[in-house]
């Protein structure tokens, strides 16, 4: 493989650019194509992994705060006993 700073060729850099340039919508079209539904299946699966994840949380938050107010009342129980 050449390098343009030591010793390469400048037509060719310019060759090779241009080409790239001329090829880069053709390629990206296609793969564009292709590649856009794949990634809004993985956006929708995202989504629906963090909806799920969110609901989980809220439940664990509410049986963690079910506990602590249980735990409260029954302290608050036994100080009045004591």
């Amino acid at each position: 493989m050449f390098n343009l700073f030591k010793g390469g060729n400048v037509i060719t850099v310019l060759a090779i650019g241009a080409g790239a340039a001329l090829l880069a919508p053709v390629v990206f079209g296609i793969a564009g194509g292709v590649l856009r539904p794949v990634t809004k299946a993985a956006i929708r699966g995202g989504l629906i992994a963090y909806d799920k994840i969110r609901e989980s949380g809220a439940e664990a938050m509410e049986t963690l705060e079910d506990l602590a107010a249980e735990v409260k009342s029954e302290v608050a129980a036994e100080a009045k006993q004591a």
